[in-house]
């Protein structure tokens, strides 16, 4: 198979809650081309973001006639277009990392993109980070071309970052403020960070290079954490503005007559703020491009809220994909979504995961005895949220919480366990047996699962095997095995 076509296969392979023909449909309101010998001819995630408004207005209308909207409509004419392609992957792919599309988008949008259109953007598609920090956009981005007796330091003027950060808050007023961070990238091209790795760098002659800071670098983030200080000046500067106003309005009152230009102009603060970096090798002179750009730090609550939606997104496209009659177990499963969206919680995502788990359950069997670890390899606590990565070969889950809360400020994932690399969070799914079974028994460390079928003889001698969930016969059985979990000092 041609390896170009194999990854548009994959990129097609995520679970939603469409039909087939309805995806298909959809491909074609969105001007996509038919592909030969692929069975989902319909959306990518990541096209979403590079459609126009017009087109996703019609996508928008198609699931509303469709009656597929399981979230609050919003007022679409006081969307931006990134905003609305976000809802729709809402919508269409629940709980699908919007990052992850985004980033996938920008990476089109740089390969695609006419040399003719201004400077060439940065490829922070290319930003080693995870999912736990999400781009909004770019702050601020300036060429520099530093020679050995240059000082290697920068202007970043004030109001310009004031109008960058209003205009991304615009864009973003459902991302809380209190979550964005800004980080500072130094490119040695336009597809080239070079690793931050300071000496010293002090903003507004304050250092703010720290032990911390380096820990994050070695880690392999390419970032440095601005966050604190820009926020700083930036207030302190509009304090000092209000308060020298405020004097020369006084002044002007007791002396009755008009401010003074001239006095305003001797006392007004910094309208900028200096970045004077030095670099742990004396490289500086490599530094091509200096950006910052604003992320919303995602949090613990929200990557497992998604790791539930996409457990149970992948149990509605094999529901619908198998039932004999897909639209109605398709509205079933937007009504379980559209409860669940009432409230946004952790609980509600947790709820509906158990409650559709619960119906296919029986697609879920084990065949062999396994034991049923309750306890966490990091926190050693009872788990809450029991994930694993579907490259692990072991039965032992590890909580999601504690995983993302542990791994917050590490560049690379491990499991826990057995230390096998996870890329993304698409690698992690929820483990319903353990779920169950932490559901059940309230007081126990170690379970055992044994196997889930019943195997016996008619009075005929036939053999005949019985899923549970079967009325079991009142014949003598020659043998039988049950399904049960059971506190594992019980069996032993």
């Amino acid at each position: 198979m041609n390896s170009t076509l194999y990854k548009r296969r994959r990129l097609r392979q995520k679970p939603h809650i469409l039909t087939i023909e309805q995806s298909r449909e959809l491909g074609q309101l969105a001007g996509n081309k038919v592909l030969k010998h692929v069975t989902d001819q319909g959306l990518i995630p990541y096209n979403l973001f590079r459609l126009r408004k017009r087109k996703l207005e019609k996508i928008y209308k198609y699931l509303e006639n469709h009656r597929l909207i399981h979230d609050k409509a919003p007022a679409i004419d006081s969307l931006q277009t990134h905003q609305l392609a976000e809802y729709l992957l809402n919508i269409i792919y629940p709980g699908y990392p919007a990052c992850k599309a985004k980033n996938q988008a920008y990476t089109d949008y740089r390969a695609c993109r006419e040399k003719d259109l201004g400077p060439i953007p940065l490829a922070y598609d290319y930003v080693p980070t995870t999912q736990v920090y999400e781009r909004l956009d770019e702050l601020y981005r300036i060429d520099v071309n530093w020679q050995q007796n240059t000082a290697p330091c920068i202007d970043v003027p004030i109001p310009l970052l004031k109008k960058s950060m209003d205009r991304i808050r615009a864009g973003n007023f459902k991302k809380s403020n209190e979550h964005v961070e800004y980080h500072l990238y130094f490119w040695n091209s336009t597809r080239t960070l070079l690793k931050p790795q300071c000496k010293s760098l002090l903003l507004n002659h304050q250092e703010i290079w720290s032990k911390e800071k380096e820990k994050m670098v070695n880690e392999g983030f390419m970032h440095i954490d601005i966050t604190d200080k820009l926020k700083y000046f930036i207030q302190l500067t509009s304090r000092k503005s209000t308060a020298i106003n405020d004097r020369i309005s006084k002044e002007a009152l007791v002396n009755h007559c008009q401010p003074s230009p001239n006095h305003a102009l001797k006392i007004t603060p910094h309208k900028s703020i200096k970045f004077e970096i030095k670099l742990a090798d004396d490289d500086e002179s490599n530094i091509s491009h200096i950006s910052i750009s604003a992320v919303t730090k995602r949090t613990t609550d929200e990557l497992v809220s998604d790791l539930y939606l996409q457990a149970t997104t992948e149990c509605i496209a094999r529901s619908i994909q198998t039932s004999s009659f897909p639209l109605d177990t398709q509205q079933i499963a937007v009504h379980l979504l559209r409860q669940k969206n009432e409230t946004k919680s952790l609980k509600s995502a947790e709820h509906l995961f158990m409650t559709c788990l619960s119906n296919s359950y029986s697609d879920l069997c084990h065949e062999q005895e396994k034991e049923i670890e309750l306890i966490d390899p990091i926190s050693f606590e009872r788990i809450q949220h029991p994930i694993q990565s579907i490259h692990c070969n072991h039965h032992a889950c590890f909580d999601a919480a504690v995983f993302f809360d542990h791994h917050a400020d590490i560049q690379l994932w491990h499991c826990p366990i057995c230390f096998v690399h996870i890329k993304s969070t698409e690698e992690l799914r929820m483990d319903y047996t353990t779920k169950l079974a932490l559901e059940q028994y309230a007081e126990e460390d170690k379970l055992l699962d044994t196997s889930e079928t019943e195997i016996y003889t008619d009075d005929e001698g036939t053999l005949l095997i019985a899923t549970e969930g079967l009325k079991r016969p009142s014949t003598l059985c020659d043998r039988a095995t049950k399904k049960r979990l059971c506190p594992l000092t019980h069996v032993m």
